[in-house]
């Protein structure tokens, strides 16, 4: 009994390691068969290209019988390494789909004749990105002249159609008779000697406006440009903003004072150029009506005075005012340079007053907003 059981137990295990090995020398014939099958050796190989899409098809053999089975491998690459668009024949097909076009029955009446092919296996295969791969393997229905169909691969400009190949199917006696012919239609690797090189795909060149390096390029380009744009017209709006009428005064006033700090300077002209910018900038802020004449002027700084906006100097610099239009009439003659160098910086100290008042209005305006 136990030896028996030992018998069987050894079996088991022969079996086991027999299927192990079937099952090794099985991946290996399966690694064997995933070879790209462009590297078999056909018959007859048809390629069209167009500037973007390239499509080959390739035929085992252009004599066979109607026992034998023939190979098609169709390949289509694109150059920018989109998939490829198949036709709707081969898109959908599968195992013992019909495929071909039927010929037309001679006899009316009759139903439709079947397709000329049946297929058989259908393996699909991608190489690389935009490289596909679709072999057929095919049964002939009956004997005659048959052919592998015209297909369009894609649609628009960049689409091609691939040209029949005919292929002749011989009966089985006939076959028997004509040996030389149809025996090495039965075997493609036969004719090995009398066969050429398998016809390259047409090389395809990316257009220059679709590489990588001419689109960022043009990009830059684009960018630098916009920014140049914008550059140029912030700085002709900077260039072309009109001074305030603050920026003006002191401008004004600043050269004034260099003027009438020189030896030869004449007070009473540092003094009417002082008075005419400042009616200018009051004018300017609205706070005098234009052509103000003297007596005008001295009553308008009084008024701004008293109201806060040109500050404490206002009344000041109108009692000034006063006693330069006494002067004019009376025996003394022009203003000294004491008399204009005080205008001049009593002018100063207005308008930076009506500066700060302004500031600080806006200010209390803004956090009177926030509260």
């Amino acid at each position: 009994m136990t030896r028996t059981r030992r018998h069987a137990v050894a079996g088991l295990a022969r079996a086991a390691a027999a299927a192990a090995l079937c099952a090794a020398c099985w991946a290996c014939s399966r690694n064997d068969e995933a070879a790209p099958m462009n590297e078999r050796v056909f018959e007859q190989s048809r390629s069209v290209a167009s500037d973007v899409l390239s499509v080959s098809v390739h035929v085992s053999s252009t004599g066979i019988t109607v026992a034998d089975r023939l190979t098609v491998l169709f390949e289509a690459r694109r150059a920018d390494g989109v998939a490829p668009q198949w036709p709707g024949e081969l898109r959908d097909l599968a195992e013992g789909a019909p495929f071909g076009v039927a010929e037309p029955n001679a006899a009316s009446g009759e139903l439709p004749a079947p397709a000329p092919w049946t297929v058989v296996a259908v393996r699909r295969q991608t190489v690389a990105p935009g490289h596909e791969l679709l072999a057929l393997t095919l049964e002939p229905y009956l004997a005659g002249d048959k052919s592998i169909p015209a297909l369009r691969f894609g649609d628009g400009r960049g689409s091609v159609q691939t040209e029949p190949i005919a292929v002749h199917v011989a009966s089985v006696a006939e076959g028997e008779t004509d040996g030389g012919a149809v025996g090495a239609a039965r075997d493609p690797l036969a004719a090995i000697e009398n066969l050429g090189p398998m016809l390259p795909p047409t090389a395809i060149d990316t257009p220059l406006w679709r590489r990588p390096l001419a689109v960022v390029v043009g990009v830059g380009a684009a960018a630098l440009l916009a920014l140049g744009l914008g550059g140029a017209w912030a700085v002709r709006r900077v260039m072309h903003r009109s001074p305030t009428p603050d920026a003006v005064f002191r401008r004004t006033m600043q050269q004034i004072r260099e003027r009438a700090g020189a030896p030869d300077a004449d007070p009473a002209l540092a003094v009417e150029q002082t008075l005419s910018a400042l009616r200018t900038y009051l004018v300017a802020r609205r706070l005098l009506a234009p052509g103000a004449t003297g007596p005008e002027l001295a009553g308008a700084l009084r008024s701004l005075g008293r109201a806060g906006l040109l500050g404490g100097d206002a009344a000041h610099l109108a009692d000034l005012l006063g006693t330069i239009e006494a002067a004019r009439f009376g025996p003394g003659g022009a203003p000294s340079a004491e008399l204009a160098a005080s205008i001049i910086d009593l002018a100063c100290r207005v308008a930076t007053a009506d500066d700060r008042s302004r500031t600080s209005a806006g200010a209390a305006r803004e956090s009177g907003g926030v509260a």
